[in-house]
């Protein structure tokens, strides 16, 4: 006590004073809360609330934001506008407004730009707080050598550097993968009126090719061409010999909307009726790359895809779904694969056990997860901003890896 009282003595008496001061105010204040039994937390949680609050907070209000799809075609703004509908935000727990009316770019909080057709046009000035997004549905080649030669490249397209927030592509690393359909494990169990048709799986043979382009860089044509030395092979379409069914969509519109569910056409129901196998062979060899050819139309049909991409389809299609080209060394032990499997019922019944485990989904079902997922975003744009600060760059050398690749099976 002797040593505490000698360094209080030697402590100015100024200082003191301070001391006693706020000592007596900290008792005063406990006396007052004490009395009118206020919560000292809840004092200061109501100051904070009255500071501003950072976009993220849950207490956020949803907001309805606007996209817009800045350059669609005249026969796709009816499907864009289909999906302001109440049924297609169903399961949502975001709602947003689709437009095609660039009237509406100044109320747009984010705007979608199909680089596909945006050929040599000139953008409108970014506003603030506004996102910008890319998207790419046709192939890095065929974007490149057969669209918008002139158009896609680093000098044209280094004005849209640190624009660009998200991606739109069939790409896997895009903000926002576009997969031209799904599948997923079966709730219900598979169905025995279904079994009896993937009975009669056995009973076909022959392979079918339906197809529109006829050069393409993936020289899948070539690659046909070597096949057909040693298996048959039917081509409908403007590259092959075989009557077109009359029940196929007449149009790229009518293609889009059967793709996309909008439309019910039974074109493929000839695949069911004579064929057991199916090229789903892609126009380009890029990464990620697999159109509906290989998922969406053939696993609705008892059909066996075989696939020629440079995708891992693993990715993509179920287990013993679908035959890989990369697994043969030439079309030549492809061809002898095939032909087994023609009198094999047992190796056929293989490829019948996915769809007793897995169904697929159309297209459209990832398209509204993608929606929904934008205008989720939308609704906490600063947690997820990001900009691109070389887009040709993210288009045609991902990673500094090659996007796309030439052929190396034609022999």
């Amino acid at each position: 006590m002797k040593c505490l009282q000698r360094i209080y003595e030697e402590v100015p008496v100024k200082i003191q004073r301070i001391c006693f001061g706020i000592l007596s105010i900290v008792a005063l204040l406990q006396f007052i809360l004490y009395y009118q039994n206020i919560d000292v937390r809840q004092l200061f949680m109501n100051a904070r609330q009255d500071r501003p609050q950072p976009i993220h907070e849950s207490s956020k209000v949803k907001q309805i934001s606007t996209i817009l799809l800045y350059n669609a075609k005249h026969w796709e703004k009816a499907i864009w506008e289909s999906y302001s509908n109440k049924s297609f935000w169903e399961n949502c727990p975001f709602t947003c407004r689709i437009t095609t009316d660039q009237k509406l770019y100044n109320e747009s909080d984010a705007v979608i730009f199909v680089i596909d057709l945006l050929g040599g046009r000139t953008l409108p000035k970014k506003l603030p707080k506004q996102v910008w997004i890319f998207a790419q549905y046709e192939s890095t080649n065929y974007l490149m050598k057969e669209i918008h030669s002139k158009f896609v490249t680093s000098s044209n397209l280094k004005n849209y550097n640190n624009k660009v927030n998200w991606t739109i592509s069939y790409r896997r690393d895009s903000d926002f993968p576009f997969i031209h359909g799904s599948y997923s494990v079966r709730q219900k169990k598979f169905e025995d009126a279904s079994l009896t048709k993937f009975k009669s799986f056995k009973k076909k043979n022959g392979t079918a090719w339906f197809v529109s382009h006829c050069g393409t860089s993936s020289k899948r044509e070539n690659y046909v061409n070597l096949l057909r030395k040693h298996l048959s092979v039917h081509i409908y379409g403007a590259c092959g010999k075989m009557k077109v069914p009359s029940n196929c969509p007449k149009s790229r519109e009518l293609a889009i909307r059967e793709c996309w569910g909008l439309a019910k056409s039974k074109c493929f129901d000839i695949l069911d009726e004579k064929y057991l196998f199916y090229l789903s062979f892609e126009n380009a060899l890029c990464r990620d790359y697999v159109t509906e050819k290989g998922l969406h139309h053939v696993t609705q049909h008892n059909i066996i895809p075989v696939m020629r991409g440079s995708a891992n389809y693993s990715l993509f299609n179920p287990p013993t779904s679908y035959i890989d080209t990369k697994d043969f060394s030439s079309p030549k032990q492809l061809a002898k694969y095939l032909h087994s499997i023609e009198t094999d019922a047992k190796l056929q019944s293989q490829f019948q056990k996915w769809k007793r485990e897995y169904v697929s989904s159309y297209p459209r079902e990832n398209w509204r997860r993608n929606m929904c997922n934008i205008c989720q975003r939308l609704n906490d744009p600063v947690k997820y901003m990001r900009v691109y600060n070389d887009i040709y760059k993210w288009i045609v050398t991902p990673n500094n890896q090659p996007g796309c690749w030439l052929s190396s099976d034609l022999h």
